[in-house]
């Protein structure tokens, strides 16, 4: 029987060329891994900070038939986090012991490269000593960059953060695709007015109505060949509040439901929630949704609804996994000015 930490790696290499999909490549700059690091810093708000020393390169041919764990050695911690659009929530430090770790990858031979479309005659290495350091606590170990420029394709392995060079282009493509709430103004019907004044939105006196929409977001994972192993479709949330013709305050939204899957161990769990409360005056909606995924072990999200119907409504979340998310809430006034 197959060890349960350990991927089928013939099973990896037979799909991998249906699995893989590649968007029409860009020019790579040089210093490709530095850039992923100092990116996946910038969306921590600078709460992870890394120090790399390049300690070896050359072409990736030299290397022979060795595997990625005989290069960045077997991870003693990793990074954990959230990951909200352009932002990851959250970082800490999990030791090992508290984690499943992809064996498959750790032991997949770098020829691996050549049944994916990269040769290895024309890819080129670099090794890093990394320094990784939240708050006081500080976590050594080595990472790899692996390049093939005439491709115009790099990509960075890093054994203590999952991912990575996934979730840095996830938040890239965000950042290109000005991810975030879209927030519109209107007036849907004419604004009731009194000797008080005219009724409006206390953010924006001239109109009755505000949204704050987060758009259909698909969200994709990669091992470090370029095999899909996670998906996951963040769903449309909507939060609003509009001012009905007696200028009370009226919440509104949408939470629709988020879906994804996973391949070779991985597990995705999907959950939204909507609520809303409210005053005479004044209005709140929360829309959320959010999707985990882990690696042979249940992953799991599940939303409570609390203090529906007031202005203290809240959503209260329970994950097992990594997290990707979007929604929020809207909160407004409406009042005579």
């Amino acid at each position: 029987m197959t060890h349960p930490t350990r991927l089928a790696l013939s099973l990896l290499v037979a799909l991998a060329g249906s699995a893989v999909s590649y968007a029409a490549p860009l020019p790579v700059p040089p210093g490709y891994a530095e850039g992923v690091y100092s990116d996946y810093t910038a969306a921590t708000r600078n709460i992870v900070v890394f120090d790399l020393a390049e300690r070896e390169s050359g072409s990736m041919r030299s290397l022979g038939d060795r595997n990625l764990a005989s290069l960045v050695g077997y991870p003693t911690m990793v990074i954990e986090a959230s990951e909200s659009g352009v932002h990851i929530e959250k970082p800490q430090f999990v030791t090992v012991a508290n984690k499943v770790i992809d064996q498959a990858q750790l032991d997949a031979r770098l020829d691996q490269f050549e049944s994916v479309g990269r040769p290895l005659d024309l890819g080129t290495y670099r090794l890093f000593d990394v320094v990784a350091t939240i708050g006081k606590q500080e976590h050594r170990y080595q990472a790899a960059e692996f390049c093939w420029r005439t491709q115009n394709h790099c990509v960075v392995y890093d054994p203590s953060i999952e991912f990575l060079d996934s979730i840095v282009r996830n938040n890239r493509q965000a950042a290109l695709d000005g991810w975030g709430p879209k927030i519109e103004y209107s007036s849907p019907t004419p604004a009731k007015v009194t000797a008080a004044g005219r009724c409006g939105l206390a953010s924006r006196p001239t109109s009755t109505r505000i949204s704050s929409r987060w758009p259909n977001r698909r969200i994709t994972y990669h091992n470090v060949f370029g095999v899909l192993m996670i998906q996951k479709d963040l769903a449309f949330q909507e939060a609003g509040v509009a001012c009905d013709v007696q200028c009370r305050a009226q919440p509104f939204g949408a939470s629709n439901v988020s879906s994804g899957f996973g391949n070779f161990g991985y597990g995705v769990a999907c959950d939204n929630q909507p609520g809303n409360g409210a005053t005479v005056r004044e209005g709140k909606y929360i829309a959320e949704t959010k999707c985990t995924h882990r690696l042979f072990l249940n992953a799991s999200a599940n939303a409570t609804l609390l203090n529906q119907g007031t202005l203290g409504v809240s959503i209260a979340w329970q994950t097992e996994g990594s997290v990707d998310g979007q929604g929020g809430t809207l909160r407004d006034t409406c009042a005579f000015f």
